[in-house]
């Protein structure tokens, strides 16, 4: 499979087991997955600033991202995507498991572009990141990143 084909996805979680459930269900869809993981806000914020100044590097095509990771919040996160020139068509699907209204509401204000809380049943998860996937690296045709 050519290097164009590779699907770049940026996963923001801090939770060990859910970045695990992520890689396993991304393994059974047919297509090759670049998964880059942050497990902090500190850490994801620092590569979103490499993606920043290094206009040669590739951005991922998709960012995953849980709201509630450990140094810098997910919202923060979300913030800086949707406020740098760069980035800021980057879509954005937030799965976290708050059901709190003024995360949602909050989210859709910085501009998320899918807030989804996470399932407890692995199946229903592996059919949510499927879903993901399929939607916004198969069926959405985005801008190209590299500028």
């Amino acid at each position: 499979i050519h290097k164009e084909c590779m699907k770049r996805i940026l996963l923001v979680e801090d939770n060990p087991g859910d970045v695990r459930l992520m890689q396993e269900a991304f393994k059974e869809i047919p297509a090759l997955v670049e998964l880059t993981v942050c497990e902090d806000g500190a850490s994801a914020m620092q590569l979103l600033k490499q993606f920043e100044h290094d206009t040669k590097r590739p951005l991922p095509q998709l960012v995953i991202l849980d709201l509630n990771i450990p140094k810098i919040h997910g919202l923060e996160i979300l913030q800086h995507i949707k406020n740098n020139r760069r980035l800021s068509s980057l879509p954005v699907v937030v799965l976290t498991t708050s059901v709190s209204g003024s995360d949602i509401a909050q989210a859709y204000s910085l501009h998320c572009n899918a807030y989804i809380t996470k399932p407890l049943d692995i199946t229903h998860f592996f059919d949510i990141v499927r879903t993901i996937y399929t939607f916004w690296l198969d069926v959405v045709i985005l801008p190209k990143f590299e500028e």
